[in-house]
């Protein structure tokens, strides 16, 4: 288990070695937002050498679009979604678009093997598109293979605002918590706030600095509860409608000490006697995150600190309601001090 404490040691080498990455470390992001996104008109597609080749260098995850010349849908997908500002900037900046015929005639080579088309039918289809497809030639048909290799096949025509959440969903890792259509709805939630979503998030969470939260745990022992954001991630905006859940709010009050913090803060932290200065580098990730996340900056973050200031591990993911109520009542009711964590998800029974 990993401890933040105050002493000479934590002082001497590991904040030495922060500072020494943090001169190193710069942030570079993407806010979808509609400006910047009016920049660009259309997705800038590669072939299939081109993306592997790219990726090989600077690991992103693969978004193919897979059409015919003689697709309606494939032409109407193209003039409407892949000509949607935010939808083109957001694939150009977070994937390697491949635009693939699924009848081409050309030779490829992917992941090692040689793909072709045996002219068999009237209509011939190329090996690589029936593999890519699972033998369900549907057109036009996505597929998006995330950080992991994962391919998520979705057939059939998309329009803008369907494609979207799915983009960050598998951009920001939604994936690991949550199932697509639970995520659409959060989405819907979060961006796309309605009657029934204002109703539901009508929970507040006591948010307080951590200076206070380290004062009155010495005063009250309580676990913490850091809740890292970042304003350009999508799912943090997402997540913090999960807090604001009645029960799940009421729950974190009553055995937490909330605190909620930027990871671009530039606030002084002080943990304890240590003391972590944002420098002012625009843009750049607080020190007390870098040390705090050991240099794996994903949002958002859970962190939870024991009684003891003992750090618990990060959840670096999204989490809607049900997983995020399985956390807290992990580490809120000490079960992580007598069950795995695997056997805790197996037997929880959520209150939602």
């Amino acid at each position: 288990m990993f401890i933040f404490a105050g002493c000479s040691r934590f002082k001497q080498d590991f904040i030495m070695n922060i500072k020494r990455i943090f001169n190193l470390f710069i942030l570079c992001w993407f806010i979808a937002d509609a400006g910047s996104a009016q920049e660009i008109k259309a997705v800038n597609w590669l072939d299939f050498e081109t993306a592997i080749s790219k990726q090989e260098k600077d690991p992103k995850p693969l978004f193919i679009d897979v059409y015919t010349n003689w697709c309606g849908w494939c032409k109407k997908m193209d003039r409407s979604t892949y000509m949607h500002p935010l939808i083109a900037n957001y694939i150009n900046q977070n994937y390697y678009p491949v635009k693939f015929n699924a009848e081409t005639r050309d030779t490829i080579k992917y992941k090692g093997k040689v793909y072709t088309n045996q002219s068999v039918g009237r209509r011939p289809t190329h090996s690589l598109a029936i593999e890519l497809l699972q033998g369900k030639l549907t057109y036009p048909s996505t597929i998006i293979f995330d950080k992991n290799d994962r391919a998520h096949l979705l057939p059939g025509y998309l329009g803008a605002e369907v494609l979207q959440p799915i983009l960050i969903y598998i951009t920001e890792e939604g994936n690991v918590f949550n199932s697509l259509d639970e995520f659409k709805l959060n989405y819907k939630h979060t961006f796309e706030p309605d009657s029934l979503s204002e109703a539901t998030f009508t929970g507040e969470v006591d948010w307080m600095s951590l200076e206070k939260a380290l004062k009155l745990i010495k005063e009250k022992p309580k676990k913490i509860l850091l809740n890292i954001y970042a304003d350009w991630s999508n799912t943090s905006k997402m997540m913090q409608n999960g807090y604001r859940q009645p029960l799940i709010a009421e729950y974190i009050n009553e055995n937490y000490y909330p605190v909620k913090v930027s990871a671009i803060s530039r606030d002084t932290i002080n943990f304890y006697d240590d003391q972590f200065v944002n420098e002012g580098k625009e843009p750049s990730y607080h020190p007390f995150i870098v040390a705090l996340l050991e240099q794996k900056m994903q949002f958002p973050a859970t962190v939870i600190f024991n009684e003891k200031a003992q750090r618990t591990p990060p959840v670096q993911h999204y989490m809607s309601t049900r997983p995020l109520e399985m956390v807290l009542k992990y580490y809120g009711d000490n079960a992580y001090t007598k069950v795995e964590w695997k056997a805790y998800q197996e037997s929880f029974k959520s209150a939602f």
